[in-house]
């Protein structure tokens, strides 16, 4: 109750602040939203040399406003996305690595559980971000360790200026589902704030087909909502702090399988995050000091069981970044602190964990074509100190006309067990070791950005990732679930990105679509007779597929989206499996304004308009056909 009570308080401070900003201004004014600013998509290779970082473009997010980002990543990325249902768990499979494999932050906050070293990316609405970024591979050391995947990080943006903004969404979806969200910009002098509020509910009670029976979904609502304050100063032209609060609350019935019709499973979600950062710039140095607290609840009942787990993990993170620019070096350095307590109902007592990360890194250029970037990190671990993470990259432009660059890069990468692995009473193991490996890539990068109406970008990369000591809970003589360092596991494949835009007088084409190759292979047999040696990792699929055709003709837009995953295998030993699938994405908008002030759109939209049947994980099947109309309005 107090809990509860501290968030109302701190949710009514801040719409107060917000009307006495908004009130204080003298001189009101309004942009005209007739024109809708468009960010370009920017696939290309980073600042850090060798190192692949795509960001998701702004008309992405825009379609994708009402949804979580499970599924904006499953739409314009080449990751694959394990769905529990419709509003059950969400994890990454990412290059074939597990859901642990991937690291999520916001704005350099780290928010995978320390218990299960994993996020449900369900939770996290796109209307709450301002952009989104994914690291692959490597790249993620840059913001910390275990993620052989990569990275996932979302963020934040200061506004632009003092100008009054607001917008507003309204949605009506199949099968009762409802969506509401608003967000709101203003400031003063140097005063900067940003408000957002969010509020989704379903019944979720879809059709769907399982042994050419027909069946409805039961036990699958869902209920949540949150907001987002920001609060910017700019102290003076080298100083600016920044204070940001996510709270979120998620109420849930969790699916059953289609094998299990009397299903009572619910879990609530409640958070809160704050984010205090101080950033500090002058000539070629900047400093950005950040200090972090997140407090997770978790509640999760099963009536039939009579089981009733409850989960609350607090962590308080600080971190301190500095960079520097000379002469064709850019040195930068950092140090992370983090601190993270779990009262767990399966811990036979609390437990907390504390890990100091510190990183080095230098990027040089060799000549004006050819660029090599160094990044050591260092890791402690409840005072023992774990083993250095090198990372080498070179990026060489080996080609003007056209524009044309090959990329490589080689890291050693590490995890810690999570709190589940050491703890758990009474199958926890303090015995594990830390999973450790080494990632290695390979990119053709060829780019066209021409002043002319066409621009296009291809980019081809070869990954390759070897982790031994891998983490998996394998049943016991005793009949409990343990988990032990198994597994030796390689990770290689294929990716392509191509993307391309035409621009004409009355509008523009963009065509995206991706393509990815993952074989991972398990090398460690578990134990005698273990068939699964040599054969592909469950719930990744060699193939991945994704395409999007967006057009936008004065006031009219479309867009027309195909994903596509192969087959996926459910058994270790490769002999049962789920079938592929494709799914085919339409969506039809028109946008209008009134007095140049006001702007409207409304889209309708239809996902998997094919009404394909299919599950994304065993026993769990998803929507076929379903249907949104919403409406957007900005002043």
């Amino acid at each position: 109750m107090q809990y509860r009570l501290i968030v109302l308080v701190c949710y009514a401070l801040c719409w107060t602040l917000n009307f006495s900003l908004v009130s204080a201004q003298s001189d009101s004014s309004f942009q005209d939203l007739s024109e809708v600013y468009i960010e370009a998509a920017a696939y290309g290779l980073t600042k850090e040399a060798g190192l692949k970082v795509q960001k998701i473009d702004s008309l992405a997010l825009s379609q994708f406003h009402t949804a979580d980002l499970a599924r904006l990543l499953e739409a314009y990325t080449p990751i694959f996305i394990r769905f529990y249902s419709i509003n059950g768990l969400a994890t990454p499979a990412f290059r074939g690595a597990s859901a642990a494999h991937t690291q999520v932050f916001w704005n350099g906050l780290r928010l995978n559980a320390p218990t299960l070293g994993q996020t449900d990316l369900s939770l996290f609405p796109v209307a709450l971000g301002d952009a989104v970024e994914i690291d692959y591979g490597a790249a993620s050391l840059r913001y910390g360790e275990g993620g052989f995947g990569g990275s996932i990080r979302l963020l934040s943006r200061n506004p632009k200026d003092s100008c009054f903004r607001l917008s507003t969404h309204l949605s009506h979806a199949s099968f009762a589902t409802l969506k509401g969200d608003a967000a709101m910009s203003y400031g003063k002098n140097k005063w900067r704030a940003t408000t957002k509020i969010f509020y989704r509910k379903a019944q979720n009670d879809f059709p769907f087909r399982y042994n050419g029976q027909n069946y409805r979904q039961t036990r699958a609502a869902i209920e949540q909502y949150g907001f987002l304050q920001e609060i910017y100063a700019q102290i003076n032209t080298q100083n600016q702090i920044s204070l940001r609060t996510w709270y979120q609350q998620s109420q849930r019935q969790l699916p059953p399988p289609v094998t299990i019709r009397n299903n009572q499973e619910t879990q609530d979600d409640s958070s809160i995050r704050f984010l205090l950062d101080w950033n500090f710039a002058r000539n070629n140095f900047i400093s950005t000091l950040s200090i972090g607290i997140i407090s997770d609840y978790l509640l999760y009942e099963n009536q039939i069981s009579e089981i009733r787990s409850r989960s609350q993990v607090k962590s308080v993170q600080t971190h301190w970044d500095i960079e520097y620019g000379l002469p064709r070096w850019e040195l930068k350095a950092g140090i992370r602190a983090e601190k993270d307590v779990a009262d767990i109902d399966g811990y036979a007592q609390t437990q907390s964990q504390y890990r100091i990360s510190s990183f080095a890194s230098a990027e040089y250029e060799i000549h004006r074509r050819i660029k090599t970037h160094v990044l050591i990190r260092t890791l402690l671990i409840d005072n023992q100190w774990r083993p250095i993470l090198p990372l080498w990259g070179i990026a060489w432009d080996f080609s003007t006309k056209p524009q044309m660059s090959l990329a490589a890069n080689l890291s050693r990468n590490f995890r810690n067990p999570t709190l589940n692995d050491l703890y758990w009473f009474p199958v926890g193991n303090p015995n594990l070791k830390p999973e450790k490996g080494i990632n290695g890539e390979l990119t053709w990068e060829w780019i066209n950005e021409k002043k002319t109406n066409w621009k296009w970008q291809t980019r081809i990369t070869y990954f390759h990732a070897l982790i031994d000591d891998w983490i998996l809970w394998s049943p016991t003589v005793a009949g409990y679930w343990r988990p032990d360092n198994l597994r030796k596991v390689r990770l290689k494949g294929l990716e392509t990105q191509f993307f391309l835009r035409y621009e004409f007088a009355t509008g523009e084409l963009s065509w995206h679509q991706t393509y990815s190759y993952t074989d991972s292979q398990n090398l460690r047999p578990l134990g005698s007779g273990d068939a699964s040696v040599g054969k592909q990792l469950i719930y990744v699929p060699f193939h991945n597929y994704k395409n999007n055709l967006r057009v936008r003709y004065q006031k009219w837009s479309a867009t027309i989206g195909l994903r596509y995953a192969s087959e996926r295998f459910v058994s270790t030993d490769n002999r049962r499996f789920l079938p592929s699938y494709t799914l085919l994405d339409a969506s039809l908008a028109y946008a209008f304004d009134f007095q140049k002030k006001h702007c409207f759109q409304v889209l309708c939209q239809v996902n998997n308009w094919n009404n394909f049947q299919y599950q994304s994980v065993a026993l769990y099947p998803m929507p076929g056909r379903q249907w949104e109309l919403r409406l957007l309005y900005k002043l």
